[in-house]
């Protein structure tokens, strides 16, 4: 047997071979920490890409959840369309808010020279009310227009809804009750206007012009110098008139449209902005996968909305108690209510985007109250005719109502509630308060009490 030395070290060899053990072990060493290394590397660049492309794992695009190109634009002529008039009202229109609430109450008396200045000083402005609240359609911006830019100004048609009502008030304490109809009727048919076919924000604004309208024209109508004729052609003009109302789901396809604007119109605001700049970094945003992660989710929350909005609040499915109130029924691609919700927590830009759904409730407690003013308007209606309230609901059907309403905010398919007090001669019309139950007619106490039902006592008119 020859000699032999390691080809490494130089260390005589006992076998025939290259290398010894020493040095043979100590290239597989190197060979494992190159190995380990270059996988750590590897792990190092790979991972934001698969934590970036993790994020839509077991989200699904399911695309827009409604037409865009079908309801993203709507055809309002220029001589239809209120806000043409309406555009021309001061912005800064804000009048003294001093008794305002007193005059409303209790009438004319109530007054102040302040309050008789501002109504004396807005006559064109007045008119620009009256003429376009004549007109029977109204668009601020078209649907696929909407964005935090087309805000609906709420000072000035807050300040418009005042002027009307102070000048029905007005009109009525001079005897003129026909002319103070016609401005309440103005007052109304102006919170159909504004937000009809805008983003949620502007029809909860429509939504409280409602209310305000609502208390004007049963203010009107308690009084005795109102005859039946009026009455019922009030009545008559208050249905018809609600109908120009375009359903929940209209708007929430505007907001839509709003949310996929502001994605991109808000980010340079938030990015500039110290509490958000390190959340909507572009850095943060690309390794989160956004915004391509929060449009999905956007899809999946306003699918979810638009599948139960427009049906009646006693035929929907439970919504879940979170922030977004999800309904319970709807599938959702196969991702449940509770983790939808956890992924937009997650998503900066579904998070700061998507919208409060509480337009929904908005608007069945705006249904809930045009009901009751039919309910009302028609009681005052058949008192005036029989000097006496109907004693139950039947009585109203055929010349007074053509059907009884159902309560729009019941969870209960439930009749609105109508009570005789036969001692006193009023009567009580309710609806479901927060709870959406139907608690008897209990009107007395906070609205946000458990048992607390929204409702209005009315008096023979005096």
């Amino acid at each position: 047997m020859r000699d032999s030395t390691c080809q490494k070290c130089g260390r005589p060899l006992r076998e025939e071979r290259d290398v010894c053990d020493y040095c043979r072990k100590t290239q597989q060493r190197k060979k494992l920490y190159c190995a380990v290394t270059g996988l750590f590397v590897l792990l190092l660049v790979g991972a934001p890409f698969a934590w970036r492309e993790w994020q839509l794992v077991g989200l699904p695009d399911v695309g827009p959840p409604f037409d865009l190109q079908k309801y993203g634009t709507v055809d309002v002529p220029y001589e239809q369309n209120a806000f043409s008039l309406y555009a021309f009202v001061p912005s800064m229109l804000n009048g003294p808010s001093d008794r305002f609430e007193e005059v409303l109450q209790n009438g004319w008396s109530e007054v102040t020279p302040e309050l008789k200045a501002w109504l004396a000083a807005n006559d064109n402005n007045l008119q620009l009310l009256k003429d376009g609240s004549d007109r029977p359609l109204s668009v601020l911006g078209q649907p696929n227009e909407q964005s935090f830019r087309t805000f609906v100004n709420v000072t000035t048609h807050r300040s418009l809804s005042r002027l009307a009502r102070l000048k029905a008030i007005q009109l009525q304490h001079e005897g003129q009750v026909r002319q103070a109809w016609e401005w309440c009727r103005i007052a109304f048919r102006h919170s159909r206007h504004v937000g009809r076919l805008d983003a949620s924000i502007n029809r909860s604004v429509g939504a409280a012009l409602h209310s305000n309208a609502c208390e004007a024209v049963v203010k009107w109508a308690g009084d005795s110098s109102v005859d039946a004729k009026l009455r019922r052609e009030a009545l008559r003009d208050v249905i018809n008139d609600y109908k120009m109302t375009e359903p929940i789901s209209t708007n929430l396809r505007s907001s839509y449209f709003e949310t996929l604007h502001n994605i991109n119109d808000n980010l340079p605001f938030r990015q500039k902005d110290p509490e958000t700049a390190v959340q909507f970094h572009p850095s943060v945003l690309y390794l989160n996968h956004e915004p391509a992660v929060g449009a999905r989710l956007i899809n999946l929350v306003y699918a979810n909305w638009l599948s139960e909005a427009d049906v009646p609040l006693y035929e929907q499915s439970e919504r879940q108690g979170g922030f977004l109130r999800l309904f319970e029924s709807y599938d959702n691609n196969g991702i449940s209510p509770q983790e939808l919700e956890q992924r937009v927590k997650n998503s900066v830009v579904a998070f700061a985007e998507l919208p409060n759904p509480g337009v929904i409730d908005s608007v069945h407690r705006e249904q809930a109250r045009q009901a009751r003013l039919e309910v009302v308007l028609a009681a005052l209606l058949f008192h005036c005719e029989h000097a006496r309230f109907p004693d139950s609901p039947q009585e109203f059907l055929g010349g007074y109502l053509s059907e009884w309403p159902f309560d729009p905010e019941c969870r209960v398919k439930t009749p609105v509630g109508y009570r005789l007090n036969h001692e006193t001669g009023n009567v009580v019309v309710w609806t479901a308060g927060y709870n959406h139950i139907d608690d008897g007619g209990n009107i007395l106490g906070h609205p946000r009490d458990d048992d607390f039902d929204q409702g209005i006592v009315i008096e023979p008119p005096k």
